[in-house]
């Protein structure tokens, strides 16, 4: 037909090429709202695990690791929720997290894992089920701090033992006269003592 007839091709006149990229744009507008609505919906979903895992929801935790859920899901702050689990002392949603993949040697911003944060909790069994499940004994976190320096500061001797013999290496200290090396202990405890406070602080809000 010609005349009054409306083409939905490119190659019939310039109007109708304005109507095809129209109904084209109309044809990726749903695709682009799945992917809006979808995005949503994991970030709701991630944001469920988190509040699961630091209220002890047990049941909860695994309904949602069973529907998929990254058992790697990070808080705002960059906290894996596999360290969150480990600071609260919830060993079954450490135990459904690492059963579902989740990296035993995670670390925060502050280079924190779930293993220094159940030792300086004095968490044994989920500090027994970390080193079972192969968590590093030996990583520092930003200010130079092993899981066994960390129980030992904190007082939780059990922990330190299950670590010793785990393999972790107990720091030398250092030798009399060797200033700079004290100036440097000095310094990592002034710096670690705070980034602790702010770890627990925190814990407290979650």
């Amino acid at each position: 037909m010609q005349g009054g007839s409306v083409g939905l091709y490119p190659a019939d006149n310039n109007e109708n090429n304005e109507s095809w990229v129209f109904l084209m744009n109309i044809g990726l507008l749903p695709i682009a709202l799945l992917a809006f609505v979808a995005s949503t919906v994991a970030i709701a979903e991630q944001s469920g695990l988190l509040s699961a895992v630091s209220a002890g929801r047990v049941d909860k935790v695994q309904m949602l690791l069973d529907q998929g859920i990254d058992p790697n899901t990070k808080n705002q702050t960059g906290r894996p929720v596999l360290v969150i689990a480990a600071v609260k002392g919830n060993v079954r949603s450490l135990q459904n997290l690492l059963a579902a993949g989740a990296d035993v040697n995670a670390v925060d911003g502050t280079g924190i894992t779930a293993l220094m944060a159940a030792s300086a909790n004095g968490h044994l069994d989920v500090v027994e089920q970390l080193v079972i499940s192969g968590a590093d004994v030996n990583l520092k976190d930003s200010v130079g701090k092993t899981a066994l320096a960390k129980a030992m500061l904190a007082g939780h001797a059990s922990v330190s033992e299950r670590l010793k013999a785990a393999g972790a290496a107990e720091e030398k200290p250092p030798e009399e006269g060797a200033e700079g090396e004290e100036g440097t202990e000095a310094k990592d405890g002034e710096d670690a003592a705070p980034a602790e406070e702010a770890a627990a602080e925190e814990e407290k809000k979650e």
